[in-house]
């Protein structure tokens, strides 16, 4: 994908995916702004969509999306919640951030081979994020259940 400005050459941001063929994105020096429309499709259909395995997986989501160090800092916050609660806030945030903006970190941040090898790789991780969140709530039902007991 084009990340060069038209105008000066120096290198774009890319701030709204529009659908699979146009982008809007903005200079970071000149600070014009481009619609730019492809002929084939170079953005994946599900830019925009949730997330659920960055939602729910994202401590090891990150490894495999082009952000490692986002889950190092993941794992190393995972160990010191069991320390500190008030740091599960944190957690959680970063959860719900990635689940809404995952997608587009991970097409931004990891270079892949195409738009539709993108979509097949995320479909994968939001069905294993949705299993992992089943699993936590019938084991949360359970444990429930055996406390009142």
């Amino acid at each position: 994908m084009e990340k060069e400005c038209p105008n000066c050459g120096k290198e774009m941001n890319v701030d709204k995916y529009i659908n699979e063929t146009t982008i809007i994105t903005s200079c970071k020096f000149c600070h014009r702004i481009f619609k730019i429309t492809y002929d084939e499709k170079k953005v994946p259909n599900n830019i925009n969509d949730f997330n659920w395995g960055a939602f729910s997986l994202w401590h090891l989501w990150g490894f495999w999306n082009g952000m490692p160090i986002l889950s190092c800092f993941g794992i190393l916050l995972g160990l010191i919640t069991n320390t500190f609660y008030l740091l599960f806030i944190i957690d959680i945030a970063i959860s719900l951030y990635l689940g809404l903006q995952g997608n587009k970190l991970s097409w931004q941040k990891k270079d892949w081979s195409s738009a539709t090898n993108f979509e097949i790789y995320q479909k994968k991780w939001n069905i294993a994020g949705i299993i992992i969140l089943c699993l936590f709530a019938i084991s949360g039902f359970f444990y429930g259940i055996l406390l009142n007991k």
